[in-house]
This record gives structure tokens, sequence and C-alpha cells, in this order.
């Protein structure tokens, strides 16, 4: 008995047992005659008609064109679109044509699909679609003058710098928080800024707690109950207390006097003017209380008169005090004639050069 053959009932050509036979077709004839494509209703569409954004799966996303947002469609919800033979791998290209009538417009989608799960081919569908131009929630609050959280800007000297000021302003200037900023506000005691997503608030204070070391506090005020979402709605308000510590304050840490050398992503560098060690501490240190500034200190200007093996001998100009210290690892290579800063406390002289790096 002869063995059985497979033809493709467009074209007859013979097909061995590794083609694909697909509805009695050829893979060529299968593409020609029948496609990939469903009979599918025409997609409805909605546009902002303020930011330009779009509407894909209930979420609103800002796209550069009409022909992204049907090929996210098309590739996210692909079933809806071609026959369950054939897997969508990528969409290619979405070139959008003329009107088709009855106000619906047209596209012409080429996309790369695995057919039968082993052979990969181009297919081009058309899908119809419709656009319906609204406002997207985000314009509809920021025309409102609605918003979702405040963060407040401020420090624990009672006053912003101007230098945080100048980093905040730089911060909000990025366009992917700026967008969502509804008002801003500055008197005496700080800034505060309106958001219209708690999310781009949280952003705001995590990089600058990171990046400044400062101390968030946050509440919520309930305004209401949103039964259909099963949700509380309200304002979060979220404090940013920048720290009161700049370069060359003096600091008591864990009973050592020290000098501030500087503040860096969240550290702050220190001298320890006994032994002239440096060591970096995080700026939780200060919130904790276990870092504290010193203000009691009288500051004198003193030069370098003299040096044995381990020893310093400074003059206070001012009043022709003879001040003998040791020579710790911050004060090596100090020589006559050099100046050096003394700062008096509790019966001891600290010295630290006048340039510090």
């Amino acid at each position: 008995m002869s063995e059985l053959t497979r033809h493709c009932i467009a074209c007859g050509k013979e097909l061995s047992e590794e083609e694909l036979l697909l509805g009695g077709y050829c893979l060529n004839c299968f593409m020609e005659i029948k496609g990939v494509a469903k009979s599918t209703p025409a997609l409805e569409l909605e546009q902002c008609s303020k930011c330009g954004s779009w509407k894909i799966h209930g979420k609103w996303a800002e796209l550069p064109s009409l022909s992204e947002a049907l090929r996210r469609i098309v590739l996210s919800d692909q079933r809806r679109f071609i026959d369950e033979r054939a897997e969508l791998i990528e969409v290619d290209e979405v070139k959008v044509s003329q009107a088709a009538g009855r106000g619906l417009s047209e596209a012409v989608v080429g996309a790369t699909a695995l057919i039968g799960g082993s052979m990969i081919a181009k297919a081009y569908f058309k899908v119809k679609y419709r656009v319906r131009k609204t406002t997207c929630p985000t314009c509809s609050r920021r025309a409102s003058r609605s918003y979702s959280a405040v963060v407040q800007f401020r420090s624990a000297r009672g006053c912003l710098l101007n230098r945080e000021k100048d980093y905040i302003s730089k911060l909000l200037s990025d366009p992917l928080i700026s967008q969502d900023v509804v008002e801003l506000t500055e008197d005496r005691s700080g800034v505060d800024v309106k958001f219209l997503s708690v999310a781009t608030a949280h952003r705001v204070a995590q990089l600058i707690e990171k990046t400044a070391g400062a101390k968030i506090v946050e509440s919520f005020k309930l305004t209401k109950r949103d039964y259909s979402r099963g949700r509380d709605v309200g304002v979060t308000t979220i404090s940013v207390r920048f720290p009161d510590i700049d370069k060359m304050d003096l600091v008591n840490y864990r009973g050592s006097v020290s000098l501030v050398r500087g503040t860096r992503n969240g550290f702050i560098d220190l001298i320890m003017l006994e032994s002239g060690e440096k060591r970096s501490v995080p700026l939780k240190e200060y919130w904790s209380g276990r870092l504290k500034k010193l203000s009691e200190a009288v500051e004198k200007k003193l030069t370098v008169v003299g040096r044995s093996l381990n020893t310093l001998y400074l003059l206070n100009e001012e009043t022709g005090e003879l001040i003998e210290h040791p020579i710790n690892e911050h004060l090596v290579g100090l020589k006559n004639g050099d100046r050096v800063k003394g700062y008096i406390m509790g019966g001891r002289t600290y010295v630290i050069r006048e340039e510090v790096d």
C-alpha cells in the first residue's frame, strides 16, 4: 500500500512531513488566501486633547504617535486580532491610511508572526479604529488645581539657605517631576510644593533624603471614602527637613569634638580634632542626637611659631599667649609662620588648619 501524500488544496503542492498544512493550505497559500487576521470590531481609542496622552488598557500613557498607540494595543491584545494558529513576535510597523467610512479610520499593520508553532512569516492585516478626544485625569486635576500630596521643605535652622532652595529648584525642573507640580509657594519658613500624585511626591522626598540627609515625616488627611474603589481619598503631607550642618561647623560626635569637612550623599565627613582621624558618618546620626552641633566655642586666629617632635607652639596674636598643642594626623606638616584656627571650649583648645579639604 502506498503512503498517503499531503497536498495544498489551493496550489496542489505536495508537502513533506516537515512542512505545515494549515486548514488544507500550505504556508504560502494560507497567508495569501486566509491570512492570520480575524474580523475584529473597530477599536475605540481615547486621546487627551490637552497633553496628547493615550489610554491603553485603562491606563494613560504619553506616546509619540497614533501608530505607537495602535502598535502597543495590537501586540498586547493579539488574540483579538489574529488567528489562534499564529503568534505575533513583534509589530514592525503601523501605517495609518485613509478614512474607512462611518467615522472610522484604517491602519495597515505589518508584523513578524510564528505560524503553527514552527514557521516564522511576515503578516499584514488591517485594523479599523476611531479616536475620541477627551481629557485625562491628570489634566483634569491640573485644570482644577486639585492635588494629592504636599511636600513641605524646611530646615532645622528655621529657614532654608539659598543653596538648598537652588537644589529644590533643580530637582523640580526634571520634566518627569515638573509635569506633576500643581503649585509652589514660598515664605520665611520654607517652600511648599503641591503634587498631582503621591508617587512623585515620594520620589522627590526620597531623593533629598538620600542625597542631603533630610529627615522625612509623613502624614495623611482623609477627605472622603471612595466606596467604588474601596479606598480612602485625601491629601498626603510630607515634611522634608534639611539638617543644620555646614562645612567648618564644630560638632560633638559620640563624645569627641570634631570638625565638619562637608556633607555628601547622606553622609557627614568629619575630622576628629583630638586624633586628627578622618571619618564619614551617616546624617541619621545628626537626627538621632548622637551628633550635635556645638555653638559655645570661641574661635581664635593662631600662628605657628615653633615645633618639637610631638608639639606645636602657637601664638595668639591678640593676647600674646603662647599655646602648646600636640601634633596629630591633621596637623602634620605645619611649619613656622603657618596660620591655624583655634577653638577654645571647656578650657581646652582644639586646633585645625585654616583650609580643610
